[in-house]
């Protein structure tokens, strides 16, 4: 049994020194620029349901002097100088599925299109709903463990109140 139990130990600690070594691969000089959407400030489902305040974040090869930003074919943003982020807000596009892509250039002149991030923008309420699905049970959670911790500690004082003084 114990034997299982430090070989569980293992494997987890194994796990975490991966997830907290491994550093993520700096993009070279190549022929692709990578694209990421980052949350600042909303909701994000983490299944492609967003709404709120977002970057587009472009990597790419160091030669990389301008990137545009699209939203399902439409330019909505240039950006000439590293770091080649840019932000928006999804309230300012219609509500549904959309398509995030960024093109870059480089120093001489080639052109370059990044991965497509499909996502769907939702409205402010649907996001509250969605959040409130999430967030009450937890506090429910929390209201009980500390309504049981109360409860617990409550009687364990009532039975050190009946004993009598100097006892162990």
């Amino acid at each position: 049994m114990d034997q299982k139990i430090n070989a569980a130990k293992i494997v987890f600690m194994s796990l975490i020194v991966c997830l907290f070594v491994v550093q993520p691969v700096k993009a070279q000089d190549t022929d692709e620029i990578s694209l990421r959407l980052s949350r600042d400030f909303g909701y994000a489902s983490g299944t492609g349901k967003i709404q709120g305040t977002f970057s587009m974040r472009v990597t790419g090869p160091d030669t990389l002097v301008r990137v545009e930003y699209f939203i399902d074919d439409e330019k909505i943003g240039e950006v000439n100088q590293k770091p080649f982020n840019f932000r928006f807000t999804t309230d300012n596009f219609n509500l549904g599925d959309h398509r995030l892509v960024a093109i870059g250039y480089t120093e001489d002149g080639l052109e370059l299109r990044s991965n497509e991030i499909r996502t769907e923008f939702v409205s402010a309420s649907d996001s509250m709903e969605a959040a409130g699905a999430i967030l009450i049970p937890i506090l429910g959670v929390v209201v009980i463990v500390m309504l049981f911790s109360f409860v617990t500690s409550f009687f364990s004082a009532r039975k050190l109140q009946n004993l009598a003084p100097g006892t162990p």
